[in-house]
């Protein structure tokens, strides 16, 4: 019995080719899984990959230098910012 953390509760239909799916069903024997495990493994592996690229943020030496410094010297206390900041918003009325 599966366990609550592993249950699974969706499912996903779709239509491939006889070719996609004889290569999928090769593969999925060769990695010794079946063929839902393989797709929702490799699935899940480029979604994590593709979101991955989205989040990150890479940088160059000079560049994480600069962002690095800036982080050690925070700008000045801007006053006007200050007020504004602490004035109610258009949408908060």
């Amino acid at each position: 019995m599966p366990s609550a953390k592993n249950r699974k509760e969706s499912n996903i239909s779709f239509r491939i080719s006889k070719n996609d799916k004889e290569l999928i069903r090769r593969a999925s024997e060769m990695t010794h899984t079946n063929m839902t495990e393989f797709i929702v493994s490799k699935s899940r592996d480029a979604a994590i990959e593709v979101l991955g690229q989205q989040t990150a943020i890479k940088l160059s030496k000079p560049d994480w230098e600069r962002f690095c410094a800036a982080l050690d010297n925070p700008p000045k206390t801007n006053p006007a910012l200050r007020k504004l900041l602490k004035t109610p918003g258009v949408f908060n009325e």
